[in-house]
């Protein structure tokens, strides 16, 4: 009985759509950026005008949004509704609707856009209805987002001096609160004075304080050329101070549903173990997979997680926030590659997938001299060797060394200066014969190029891509 009464209740809250005003076009309702509108198609009818996605003949209501910022992106999403949704957005007018982009599926059932570049004071119109026949009542929310065009962070080195672009928040009584600092800052007790690895200023932060969590957030619009998220940061502790510690303290990235706050996936990056002592870890650069969340905004946020007080002194450093252009995903290291002799560096990426079981990834080499012959070669570690064999460049893979000089896989980079290879990933080349990528393995790319330097002949390197499979 009570079920019964509470159910009632809840659908007596959601409101009915029977002869909306929205049901057509001409009656879109606007939305406000940020603010969860609640629908109901149940009672309304099919518009005329057909769908590019979803297979569907629901009933559909109509919505408006007008951008107040030109460049920015725009997110649309029905997450968390009570059925198989679809959306479809447009511009243009009621009259002559022109489409942008649909969706269907992309969380769980629900559905979620991305209109990546938009003009403030245009109306873009917004159609929600269901896959198949599929209604239902929900909630639709827009969010204008940070450009994805230029980079996927505002503010990415803190160069303005502050926070802007994030939000903070700090502990209520932290030992060194969060700020952005220059050179030189450090809360004493031996631990390290900060440096910043790009530009004049960095983050930081200490704590032997209040117990809590340490969050600084961005949303960032993911687009194909702008992943991993990289980073660089530097940390140091002394828990041996007190001697009572008994918790790790942790420094995660979580990417978090920018309309929810739901976790949707987290990297551990450095954990300091309980009642231990470092007072530097050095500069470290990291980096969290994107590739997932392509096409969508998400909300990054870099945790420091502090579970009890009073445990000894701590500094952090963050600096340099940025998605490196130029490939699909992976990470790029021990670059910028020698110059050859175009005046540039040669540059590696990778497009397809990281699913092992895939078998779908092209690796790609750029900014080569044209018209040279070339080919790959791939490790599982890393290492830095200085003009080997009389190279002009520097071998960025160490250990066990593959080469990709099999039939069709030794490449000329034409005109455009440029080689690619759609790799096999059951046949990796090894000293030793072939290997298979098992998910969970990191593997490191590089490219050998044939050069010419004052009309001598050489040979160069690009600089490595770092990929680790799922």
């Amino acid at each position: 009985m009570h079920r019964a009464l509470l159910f009632a209740t809840v659908a007596l809250s959601v409101p009915t759509s029977a002869l909306a005003q929205n049901d057509d076009c001409a009656g879109a309702i606007a939305l406000t950026n940020g603010t969860a509108t609640a629908f109901d198609t149940t009672g309304a009818t099919l518009s005329a005008t057909p769908w590019l996605c979803a297979n569907s003949t629901a009933p559909d209501l109509w919505y408006s949004y007008t951008p107040t910022n030109s460049g920015v992106s725009l997110t649309i999403s029905t997450c968390g509704s009570s059925y198989d949704t679809a959306l479809e957005v447009f511009d243009g007018s009621c009259a002559a609707l022109n489409p942008i982009s649909c969706n269907d599926d992309a969380c769980g059932l629900q559905s979620t856009l991305v209109v990546s570049s938009v003009t403030a004071g245009q109306t873009y119109f917004v159609r929600v209805g269901g896959f198949g026949t599929g209604s239902g009542f929900g909630t639709l929310i827009a969010t204008e987002g940070a450009p994805p065009v230029t980079g996927c962070v505002v503010n990415p080195g803190f160069e303005t001096g502050d926070l802007g672009g994030w939000t903070l928040v700090d502990l209520a009584g932290p030992f060194l609160p969060a700020q952005v600092n220059p050179a030189g800052t450090s809360p004493g007790f031996g631990l390290f004075l900060s440096d910043p690895t790009e530009g004049g200023f960095a983050l930081t932060h200490g704590f032997d304080g209040d117990i809590g969590t340490i969050t600084l957030a961005q949303a960032i619009a993911v687009s194909s050329g702008l992943t991993p998220l990289s980073f660089d940061y530097r940390a140091g502790w002394d828990m041996l101070l007190t001697g009572q510690a008994t918790l790790d303290r942790t420094f995660d990235v979580v990417v978090r549903d920018p309309s929810t706050g739901a976790s949707l996936q987290t990297t551990n990056i450095l954990t300091a173990t309980a009642n231990t002592t470092l007072l530097d870890t050095g500069p470290l650069t990291g980096s969290v997979d994107l590739a997932g969340f392509i096409g969508q905004t998400v909300t990054v946020s870099f945790e420091w997680s502090i579970p009890e007080p009073f445990t000894g002194p701590a500094h952090f450093q963050l600096d340099n926030i940025t998605c490196p252009a130029g490939g699909g995903f992976g990470l790029n290291f021990c670059g910028p590659a020698v110059p050859n002799s175009t005046g540039q560096s040669g540059v590696m990426s990778a497009t397809g997938s990281m699913a092992a079981a895939s078998n779908d990834l092209t690796i790609s080499a750029s900014d080569l001299p044209v018209n040279s012959f070339a080919f790959f070669l791939t490790s599982m570690a890393q290492n830095t060797v200085a003009q080997p064999g009389g190279s002009q460049g520097v071998l960025c893979l160490g250990g066990a060394i593959g080469r990709y000089v099999g039939p069709g896989q030794i490449l000329n980079s034409g005109a455009a200066g440029s080689v690619s290879l759609a790799l096999d990933l059951t046949q990796v080349p090894q000293p030793t014969g072939f290997v298979s990528v098992q998910p969970g393995e990191t593997w490191n790319f590089q490219a050998w190029f044939r050069d010419a330097v004052g009309g001598s002949a050489t040979s160069n390197f690009t600089d490595g891509l770092e990929v680790t499979f799922n």
